[in-house]
């Protein structure tokens, strides 16, 4: 009687042990980031299919290949103290940076990475990155920091008082005009 309670306790263990892996499978093969493992040489010994839909890439071109073959040679030098610690500290502490990737058209994208060496996890035993796609977040930015120079510009070389208040009448900004105008 007590052998056939612990084998149904390893059973139910067992299927509670399949039903999470398959869950953490799925959640892994559809998300929109890519999860790369590589082992200590840089090489990529798993990734997920969110490669094909973010920089066109099969998984099988992939596994087996130099994680640096896709960044970009002027991010190189940049990144090299970051993947220095990443693939040297083995506390597991994670380690963000932003490279250009490139894409299987020849483009290139921005990401955001953030990596831990797990070498030392027993179940883990490599490096694990996530990249996330920030391309047309940063050309917003960029397009933000460019329309933002182009208001100053004007807003600063104009002969009229020109003044911005918040909803509190608080002055946000003033044209260097006030000096020649106002005398301020």
């Amino acid at each position: 009687v007590n052998l056939r309670k612990r084998e149904k306790v390893a059973e139910q263990a067992e299927k509670r042990l399949r039903f999470e892996e398959q869950q953490f499978r799925a959640l892994v093969e559809h998300s929109l980031d890519i999860i790369v493992i590589l082992n200590l040489e840089g090489i990529v010994t798993y990734i997920n299919p969110a490669i094909e839909r973010v920089l066109g890439y099969k998984v099988e071109e992939r596994i087996g290949a130099n994680v640096l073959e896709v960044i970009h040679p002027d991010d190189l030098i940049p990144l090299a103290d970051k993947t220095a610690i990443l693939f040297t500290d083995t506390d597991g502490h994670v380690v963000q940076f932003e490279m250009r990737l490139r894409h299987k058209d020849g483009s290139w994208h921005m990401f955001e990475a953030m990596g831990s060496n797990l070498v030392h996890n027993n179940v883990v035993e490599a490096v694990i990155v996530n990249y996330r796609d920030i391309t047309e977040r940063k050309r917003a930015e960029d397009m933000l920091k460019e329309s933002e120079a182009q208001y100053r510009l004007l807003a600063d070389h104009m002969r009229d008082l020109v003044w911005i208040m918040d909803m509190d009448l608080k002055v946000t900004y003033i044209s260097p005009s006030v000096e020649k105008i106002l005398g301020y």
